[in-house]
């Protein structure tokens, strides 16, 4: 399911060739699940910004690569973005898949909301609040997120 999801957010990120922003990112992730204990995560996230003006749309897929959670996340994102000059409010729902330590994957969606400040014209400080809505999963998990994001 994972190589699925990447495939299609490939898939999707070639479709949309003539985009003006791709970027790029680095990002820590506390992890403050609805029940049991915190744990945090690194992700590595990549997306494709469209638009003309203030307000801009995409898509965003982010992989986990380390921590000490009991998966290991994938998510497939849609992004709204509102570009305030140096400051940056955005909004997103997608999918989410957690491949299970244990073995298999289990899947639900997400929400967020966030935003990013302009540290350089090509580098962004990123904070965001993601909830992840695991039915089949143990438990709901909220992600509070602060990472840099290059655009290119």
């Amino acid at each position: 399911m994972k190589t699925f999801v990447f495939a299609a957010a490939v898939a999707l990120v070639g479709t949309v060739a003539q985009a003006q922003d791709f970027y790029a990112g680095a990002v820590y992730d506390l992890v403050l699940p609805h029940s049991g204990e915190d744990a945090s995560s690194v992700d590595l996230l990549g997306g494709v910004r469209f638009g003309d003006g203030q307000v801009s749309y995409g898509a965003e897929a982010d992989l986990g690569l380390s921590g000490d959670t009991e998966y290991s996340p994938m998510r497939l994102r849609g992004i709204v973005r509102n570009d305030m000059g140096r400051y940056a409010l955005l909004g997103s729902i997608g999918y989410t898949s957690y491949d299970l330590d244990t073995g298999g994957t289990t899947g639900g969606y997400n929400f967020s909301l966030g935003g990013d400040i302009e540290i350089t014209p090509m580098i962004d400080l990123r904070l965001e609040v993601m909830r992840d809505m695991m039915p089949d999963y143990s438990t709901n998990v909220t992600n509070v997120r602060i990472g840099s994001v290059f655009n290119f």
